[in-house]
């Protein structure tokens, strides 16, 4: 399923999007850049999403109930601190990968795409 911004995902009417989530795609994930209380409650939102077994799915004027979570998150961004990593984590698996063929199409880029 595909998520326009983290905040589809941690929102209190969720049932649509997580009841049968398997795998997510969160676009431009920006929890790390913000520093105040509302980051590190989202933060602690999604980690509890990643890590528990079960999770609170609500709709809205039904009556919210727990349900198994099979639910993987692949969150990308282009902002330098997407996501509030502390020290340890082990929830998090990211990269940084080079921009040497972002942006316009290059003779370069095209030879290394092509070879793919």
């Amino acid at each position: 399923m595909h998520f326009t911004n983290l905040s589809d995902v941690l929102s209190r009417f969720n049932g649509s999007s997580l009841e049968t989530c398997v795998l997510g795609l969160v676009d431009e994930v920006t929890l790390g850049s913000t520093h105040n209380g509302q980051r590190d409650a989202q933060s602690s939102v999604l980690k509890a999403l990643i890590t528990e077994d079960t999770h609170r799915i609500e709709d809205k004027f039904l009556p919210a109930e727990r349900k198994d979570s099979y639910l993987n998150l692949i969150c990308h961004s282009n902002h330098q601190h997407a996501l509030h990593v502390e020290a340890g984590e082990r929830r998090y698996f990211a990269l940084q990968v080079d921009g040497i063929y972002a942006g316009p199409t290059t003779p370069e880029a095209m030879q290394y795409f092509n070879a793919l």
